[in-house]
């Protein structure tokens, strides 16, 4: 019964939401799409790449330690390391590819 009574209680909340600011749940309020191009840019500027660092760490840390997947997990985040490393490159040819 609470349960029920809690997702009533969060639907009409959301629906209360939507209807007193319509701009901003339908994504039109401001540049909606410069703010994506941003948010899409520290992705792959900021996270990918530290993200690579991160794993190139964690798996040196396991091929020191002498465990039996370090090696197979290194492998792993250079291959993953280097696509995300090269993302921004492969995103600007698509979008040239496609007239962007």
């Amino acid at each position: 019964m609470k349960k029920t009574i809690l997702t009533v209680c969060l639907g009409l909340g959301a629906l209360g939401v939507f209807l007193l600011f319509p701009n901003e749940c339908l994504a039109q309020y401001g540049d909606f799409e410069s703010r994506m191009s941003g948010l899409s840019n520290k992705l792959v500027t900021v996270v990918l790449p530290s993200l690579s660092l991160l794993g190139l760490i964690y798996s040196a840390f396991l091929g020191l330690s002498g465990s039996a997947e370090g090696k197979q997990k290194m492998i792993v985040v250079i291959f993953c390391s280097v696509f995300g490393l090269l993302a921004p490159f492969i995103i600007n040819f698509l979008k040239s590819a496609v007239g962007y």
